[in-house]
């Protein structure tokens, strides 16, 4: 049990990389922001494991940010009305972000 969890640990990324976006494919320059404090990785973390997937064809505005945590990159959109995320090596499927969830990021990256 003891060797599991360590390898867990040893796995997982401390910090999360975030940059803005202009497109799908171009990062705006010098925007990259690097969280380490240990809530603000959870608070990403949260995000991605309580969204809900969507059904059916995706149709998508201009991303605002991506970012990686995990050694998994994410596109990220956050609105008033809440956020959803996609895997950058999965754009055929959006998982909607959790209300809670999408405030607290969106408090994260003080939008």
């Amino acid at each position: 049990m003891f060797f599991i969890m360590t390898v867990l640990v040893a796995c997982s990324e401390n910090n999360v990389k975030l940059n803005e976006l202009v497109s799908f494919s171009k990062v705006k320059t010098e925007t990259e922001k690097t969280y380490t404090d240990e809530l603000e990785v959870e608070i990403f973390r949260n995000a991605i494991e309580h969204a809900i997937k969507w059904d059916g064809i995706v149709d998508v505005v201009d991303i605002m940010y991506k970012f990686k945590l995990d050694g998994k990159e994410y596109f990220l959109w956050l609105h008033d009305a809440g956020g959803s995320i996609m895997e950058t090596n999965d754009t055929h499927t959006i998982y909607k972000l959790l209300e809670e969830d999408a405030k607290q990021l969106k408090e994260v990256v003080n939008l």
